[in-house]
């Protein structure tokens, strides 16, 4: 009897293993799967991050690059103006000093044209004054003539 306790007490003793098993076995699959969910929902937590933190990274990258798009547009714009102010002041500069030329030019011109007419003036009063001396020389010379014939006619 003692070995059919014994084989009794084996026969327990060997359910009671087989069930503690399946139950750690059970409580292992349970875990397990714990630990799968756990880990796929990190897995998916860290691709949302991911995913987040990317489209930040890119929506910052277009705003600074739209940013310095626009510092560049602006720095195009200020060289433009300046450089039309710069075009603008040596036109003018360049007016005035076209404007100086013409006015020392036409000077010039106002210069020649009064001593040419000085010079023409003096040459016909210096051709009329030949003129004149020459008609009273000849004039002269005929009344010299006129007595001379007189003379040697009487």
């Amino acid at each position: 009897m003692s070995n059919d306790i014994r084989a009794s007490n084996v026969h327990t003793e060997e359910l009671q293993l087989r069930n503690h098993l399946t139950q750690t076995r059970a409580r292992n699959e349970a875990d397990l799967k714990e630990l799968r969910d756990q880990q796929e929902q990190d897995i998916a937590r860290m691709q949302e991050n991911f995913t987040a933190q990317k489209k930040l990274l890119q929506d910052a990258y277009e705003v600074q690059i739209s940013k310095e798009a626009e510092q560049m547009d602006d720095q195009l714009n200020e060289i433009r103006i300046s450089h039309a102010d710069r075009i603008g002041t040596e036109v003018k500069a360049e007016d005035m000093e076209l404007n100086k030329l013409k006015t020392a030019h036409q000077q010039r011109v106002e210069e020649y044209r009064k001593n040419s007419d000085a010079q023409l003036d003096r040459m016909r009063r210096e051709t009329q004054s030949t003129t004149e001396n020459m008609h009273a020389q000849a004039r002269k010379s005929a009344k010299r003539d006129k007595m001379d014939k007189e003379v040697a006619s009487s």
